[in-house]
């Protein structure tokens, strides 16, 4: 019995010790920091700003995790990975 219970405890501080936190694995690549920074820009959207507007065939631009432009006809940029979302919707949203 008390061989088992050696067992378990020693399992179980082996799985704690390589277990790794989910964010640091989205944001390290091979144990650095990832520095690259994606624009993208969803074009031909319909987007709801507020309650009471809603932008249609619009293009939303964002920039690592910020949201850099809005509305329609704006220009794109060069190093932005254009994605089209004809007839989609894309709503206002808090994201932890």
């Amino acid at each position: 019995m008390k061989r088992i219970l050696f067992a378990l405890i020693c399992l179980f501080i082996f799985t704690a010790s390589i277990a790794q936190d989910p964010i640091s694995v989205r944001t390290k690549s091979n144990g650095i920091s990832d520095q690259s920074v994606q624009t993208l820009a969803f074009t031909h959207a319909n987007i709801q700003v507020r309650p009471d507007l809603l932008l249609q065939d619009a293009t939303l631009v964002v920039k690592g995790q910020r949201i850099v432009a809005v509305g329609v006809d704006i220009p794109i940029p060069k190093e932005a990975l254009e994605i089209d979302v004809h007839g989609f919707y894309i709503f206002p949203s808090f994201v932890t």
